[in-house]
């Protein structure tokens, strides 16, 4: 049986895979407290799927990959996985805006052929 914080956990995770492209919508700060200042694994493998970059990766391997990456940061005021994870979201939106300014960049020049 699911524990009511897992469950706040599973949620809140769910609303961030929506929330992700949205800069304003995300709280970071909330996924972490909910997954006891580890949010970025979660974030990672979320930002992955979003963008269709799994491709070959073995999910289990990438899994413990970032798994181990998140444990070596030190949890300190600024340079931590929360951090990491603020960072991974931030440059996520930036690449869906830049894929999105490009794909109407290129739609405009068509139109004009």
């Amino acid at each position: 049986m699911m524990h009511v914080s897992d469950r706040h956990a599973v949620l809140l995770l769910s609303s961030a895979a929506v929330q992700m492209p949205f800069w304003s919508e995300f709280d970071v700060n909330e996924l972490a407290h909910a997954l006891n200042g580890r949010p970025l694994a979660a974030v990672s493998k979320a930002a992955l799927k979003k963008l269709g970059l799994m491709g070959n990766l073995d999910p289990l391997r990438l899994h413990c990959f970032l798994v181990d990456l998140e444990s070596r940061y030190h949890q300190n005021e600024y340079h931590c996985s929360t951090h990491a994870a603020d960072v991974v979201q931030g440059v996520f939106v930036f690449i869906v805006e830049v894929s999105y300014c490009l794909a109407r960049c290129a739609c405009a020049l068509l139109q004009r052929m």
